[in-house]
């Protein structure tokens, strides 16, 4: 009986979320330790996430998935690299690049690794100030808790879900050439 509740809650998460190819992901930090460790990761890294793209080349339907096959990102330069301008959709970063190369993994897509970024006090730092020490202090171990948490989860890249479909096009140029994948 826990199983079939585990499937259905799978599909209804991935009739939710698109895992189509181009989709644009955010991966929690330790995720990417897991799964990059092998190709000389930075296992020492205290990052909270990092950009991911969807390489799957499928739409999910009914289909359930417990990995899907993403390009890491970052915004150093590699090469060879997939470019993709503001990843953000944040217009004080309309040309900050992020580059995807050949890091890829296989990204776990479970019920509890699948988060949605929440509003926290931090985002309203003029809040803080009006805060009592101890106030400041229990808050600050509250945030340091909600940075960990956030290294395991995978969530869909919330101000911009999909590359569009040149963009698209070029993925798929760059993955069949460099990486044997499209």
């Amino acid at each position: 009986m826990e199983n079939e509740s585990l499937t259905r809650r799978l599909k209804a998460i991935n009739a939710l979320m698109s895992f189509r190819y181009g989709s644009l992901w955010i991966v929690g930090e330790n995720i990417w330790k897991e799964k990059l460790a092998a190709k000389g990761y930075d296992l020492n890294s205290n990052r909270r996430e990092h950009p991911g793209i969807c390489v799957q080349g499928a739409v999910v339907g009914e289909q359930l998935h417990s990995v899907v096959p993403m390009l890491y990102g970052t915004s150093g330069k590699m090469s060879p690299a997939y470019r993709v301008i503001n990843f953000f959709n944040d217009p004080r970063e309309k040309d900050h690049i992020t580059y995807f190369g050949s890091y890829f993994g296989a990204v776990p897509i479970e019920v509890d690794k699948i988060g949605s970024r929440r509003v926290l006090d931090s985002d309203f730092p003029e809040v803080k100030k009006t805060l009592s020490k101890q106030e400041m202090a229990r808050q600050s171990v509250i945030q340091e808790k909600r940075d960990e948490a956030v290294k395991d989860i995978v969530r869909p890249n919330a101000a911009r879900r999909q590359l569009n479909t040149w963009e698209t096009t070029e993925l798929k140029n760059f993955t069949r050439r460099y990486l044997s994948i499209a």
